[in-house]
């Protein structure tokens, strides 16, 4: 997925998102790390403690070193009045059982071709 644009660019401490195995949970210090994710709620903690959530299509997120990059089809929301209202949330959620299974296959396919372009470039 090549992103349209820049959502959010900001340092965080906190990261929470859904992948099609469920939710989980980034803190400075984590390992790096490549999952899909699956279209539901992404929140995320900023320096001054306060969570702000994006409603978000599937995409997938890659944790390396001090950056948490995220590529989605769709995004709404990134704090303050931005933030995701229902009907726009239920909008990205809104998408058939064919479509959920098509997008998690894709969203493994994308995962698993991110972990080899990381995995390449810590083996230099």
């Amino acid at each position: 997925m090549a992103p349209a644009k820049v959502v959010i660019d900001l340092e965080v401490d906190k990261v929470v998102a859904r992948s099609p195995d469920g939710y989980f949970c980034l803190l400075p210090h984590h390992v790096d790390f490549v999952s899909g994710l699956a279209p539901g709620i992404l929140t995320y903690k900023d320096e001054g403690g306060r969570e702000n959530s994006l409603a978000i299509d599937e995409g997938v997120l890659a944790k390396c070193r001090d950056e948490v990059l995220v590529a989605t089809r769709n995004a709404i929301g990134g704090g303050g009045a931005r933030e995701p209202q229902r009907g726009q949330v239920d909008q990205i959620l809104d998408i058939g059982e064919d479509e959920k299974k098509c997008r998690e296959v894709i969203a493994r396919l994308e995962a698993e071709c991110t972990r080899q372009l990381l995995s390449e470039k810590d083996n230099g």
